[in-house]
C-alpha cells in the first residue's frame, strides 16, 4: 500500500470524525452566549479543573483530554478551538508554550499517552472480553493510572523546583 493510499485511508477514517468533533466543539465553546468562558464546554471544563490543577492544567487542557476519548487526534483540534488562533499568525505551539510550563507539558503528555484509549479501542476491548465489567474496569484503571502519573510528574517537579 502506497503512502498516498494510507493518507486517503486516514482522511476517510479520521478526517470525518475530526471534522465532526471540531464542529461540535466549536458549537459547545460558543453557546449559549457566544463567549467561550461561559460556554457549555467551559462548564464541563471547570467541573474537571480541580483535578487538572493538581497537574498544572487549566480547564481547556482537561477538555482536550476528555475529547481524546473519541479519537486521540481530537486533542489538537480541541486545543485549537479553545485557545484560538494567535494574533499575527501565532501558531498553536507558540500559544501553548506561553501557557504551559515544562513540567505541566510533561504531565499532560504522560496523561495523554496513558489516558483512556479511543472509543474504537474500548469497543474492541469489549468485543474481545465479552464483558462490560472488565471493559469499564480497564477504562477506570487507565484513568486512575494516567491521572496519578500526571500528578506525580507535576508535583514531583514542583518539589524539585523544575520548571513549574
Amino acid at each position: 500500500m502506497g503512502v498516498w493510499q494510507r493518507i486517503v485511508d486516514f482522511l476517510k477514517g479520521a478526517g470525518g470524525v475530526i471534522l465532526v468533533m471540531s464542529v461540535i466543539l466549536w458549537w459547545l465553546s460558543t453557546y449559549p452566549g457566544g463567549n467561550i468562558e461561559s460556554s457549555y464546554l467551559a462548564t464541563v471544563g471547570h467541573w474537571m479543573a480541580p483535578l487538572g490543577k493538581l497537574m498544572g492544567l487549566d480547564w481547556r487542557m482537561m477538555v482536550a483530554l476528555l475529547t481524546s476519548v473519541v479519537r486521540k487526534e481530537n486533542t489538537i483540534s480541541t486545543l485549537a478551538v479553545l485557545y484560538g488562533p494567535g494574533a499575527g499568525g501565532t501558531g498553536l505551539g507558540d500559544i501553548l508554550g506561553k501557557h504551559l510550563s515544562p513540567s505541566t507539558t510533561l504531565a499532560f503528555l504522560a496523561v495523554q499517552i496513558l489516558f483512556i484509549p479511543c472509543m474504537a479501542t474500548v469497543s474492541t476491548l469489549h468485543q474481545e472480553t465479552h464483558s462490560w465489567s472488565l471493559t469499564l474496569l480497564s477504562v477506570a484503571f487507565l484513568f486512575v493510572i494516567s491521572m496519578g502519573i500526571g500528578i506525580l510528574i507535576y508535583q514531583g517537579a514542583a518539589l524539585l523546583g523544575w520548571g513549574v
